[in-house]
């Protein structure tokens, strides 16, 4: 299925391009989320119509991330959590108690957003997560996992 892309799409390629996806992919997710539209010739020629106002659009969308962005790096997260003397904890820290951790300070993240590429903090100690806002806007958030008061 060949689309036009409506906005940045990280390893599919950037504004305005005309991509090849799997069918299911562009119907099922990137068409209903306004990210991309069919790529036909009445959809070409109204995009070619429109490509400024659509890179307004995709230009506020990224100033926004990065406003939201500042505000995860301006945060620096503490999560309780049940650990063994050794400092290995009885469970994870995973993606949605960094979230939860994020509405503590009034800032509204999506578990989806969340990225830990070596999978859940298992011990306690200082951490780094990505959250990506954005396809062009990475913020780093600081954690830190202390152990729970018994």
């Amino acid at each position: 299925m060949e689309i036009i892309l409506l906005e940045n799409i990280r390893k599919l390629g950037q504004f305005g391009e005309k991509v090849t996806v799997a069918k299911g992919y562009g119907r099922n997710f990137l068409i209903p989320q306004g990210k991309a539209v069919p790529a036909n010739a009445l959809n070409l020629a109204k995009f070619e119509a429109q490509r400024e106002e659509f890179q307004k659009v995709a230009e506020l969308k990224r100033e926004h991330a990065q406003k939201r962005a500042d505000e995860v790096q301006a945060v620096h997260l503490i999560i309780h959590a049940r650990s063994a003397d050794e400092g290995k904890l009885y469970g994870s820290v995973g993606t949605q108690d960094i979230v939860e951790a994020f509405k503590k300070h009034n800032i509204q993240v999506k578990r989806q957003e969340v990225r830990l590429p070596n999978g859940a903090f298992r011990e306690i100690g200082n951490y780094e997560a990505d959250i990506q806002l954005h396809a062009e806007v990475i913020a780093k958030a600081k954690i830190s996992i202390v152990a729970a008061v018994k």
